[in-house]
């Protein structure tokens, strides 16, 4: 996952994202980012296709994340930034709750999520509560499918976010 400079607070899945109390969001976007042709790569972008379909959410599936987003990061009451995560290590979905004060990488060709919120909030004055989850990735090989073991993390990830969503509706 590409999130070098991220100051982060790690959640357990199935952990409520606050303290428990219902708030009123006005919208809520999943930006998911990979590479469709790269196999496990795709999951955010996998993730955010197959949630496109949902009330009340919004999707973006981009290949990168570009200085563009961040308009539309700035309209958001709540940001989800859904990328594979590479690695043996990696057994389950990693989700991470975006602190500001996190140095991120911006540049024409590719951003962190956390130089989004950054411009975002320099540009339009406005820094979404946002958060990062990391789908298992085995694979990056030349393939348009997903390995079993991303294809399950998507639909955990799925899971969670439609979840959390309820909690707010």
């Amino acid at each position: 996952m590409r999130s070098e400079g991220v100051r982060s607070l790690t959640l357990p899945v199935g952990a409520p994202h606050s303290d428990g109390m219902k708030t009123t969001l006005s919208s809520l976007l999943v930006i998911g980012y990979g590479s469709t042709l790269r196999g496990d790569d795709a999951a955010g972008f996998r993730l955010a296709e197959e949630l496109s379909a949902e009330e009340g959410i919004s999707t973006m599936p981009v290949h990168q994340l570009t200085p563009d987003l961040a308009a539309a990061i700035a309209e958001a009451e709540e940001v989800v930034f859904v990328d594979a995560e590479f690695g043996d290590y990696v057994n389950g979905l990693q989700i991470h709750l975006l602190l500001p004060g996190g140095k991120g990488s911006a540049s024409s060709h590719g951003c962190s999520p956390s130089a989004l919120l950054d411009l975002a909030d320099r540009l339009y004055g406005r820094r979404p509560v946002a958060t990062v989850i990391g789908i298992p990735a085995r694979d990056a090989g030349l393939s348009e499918q997903v390995s079993a073991i991303t294809r399950t993390g998507i639909e955990d990830a799925k899971r969670w976010i439609l979840e959390r969503w309820a909690c707010h509706a």
